[in-house]
């Protein structure tokens, strides 16, 4: 086997069958050239939040690999998780976070509504976290996020994005699919609502930042 390449003479080793193999899965390496993004959501409910989660994931995922996270159960009444999805439910919820985002070899963290002490503890995990504000001001606890904690902060809109002291920060693209688009009569027809028909409009939780004054017709 003199000369021969790492690969060569492992497998004419192996061919000899006088050697027995024994996989040692702490030693296993995986290549991989695209970034490996992870997400991680506190819970599917039916929101803006956890909607704005899947999309981002499913834009990423045609291209990266990405890992979608829950921390908690799947349940009926919640948005359907993406296949391969890790859901995290008992014990140091955050540590086997950190211990998955590891595992995967994540290039860098988004995280979801998840509280100050989730994100100063993940912060330590030396992987880039990012996290997006989904509220406004008045529904932020004491300390939400400190310059220290996080490597960005996102904003879900402008009016929250001016309210933010914390650096670096930008206003994130809405990654929720839009159903309709154009003016009021393409949108009515898209939607196949007749032009004359009255419509109103419900919006679950209705905060500032959804600018609803711009929805009247």
């Amino acid at each position: 086997l003199q000369g021969a390449s790492l690969d060569e003479a492992t497998w004419e080793v192996a061919r000899e069958g006088t050697h027995r193999c024994v996989l040692i899965h702490d030693l296993d390496v995986g290549w991989d050239e695209r970034l490996r993004p992870s997400i991680a959501v506190t819970t599917l409910h039916r929101g803006g939040a956890e909607r704005i989660a899947l999309e981002l994931h499913r834009v990423l995922a045609r291209d990266l690999d990405s890992l979608f996270v829950v921390m908690g159960d799947a349940k009926a009444d919640e948005y359907e998780a993406p296949e391969g999805t890790l859901h995290i439910c008992r014990g140091d919820r955050i540590a086997t976070l950190a211990h998955h985002l590891h595992e995967h070899g994540a290039d860098v963290l988004h995280a979801h509504m998840f509280g100050r002490e989730q994100l100063r503890v993940l912060a330590t995990c030396d992987i880039p976290l990012v996290t997006t504000i989904h509220n406004d001001h008045a529904r932020w606890p004491d300390g939400f996020v400190s310059d220290e904690s996080v490597a960005l902060v996102l904003a879900c809109s402008r009016r929250v994005h001016d309210q933010m002291t914390m650096r670096p920060r930008r206003v994130a693209t809405n990654f929720v699919t839009k159903t309709a688009s154009g003016d009021r009569v393409t949108t009515r027809r898209a939607l196949e609502i007749p032009d004359n028909a009255p419509l109103m409009l419900c919006v679950a939780n209705p905060r500032l930042q959804k600018r609803l004054e711009l929805a009247v017709d």
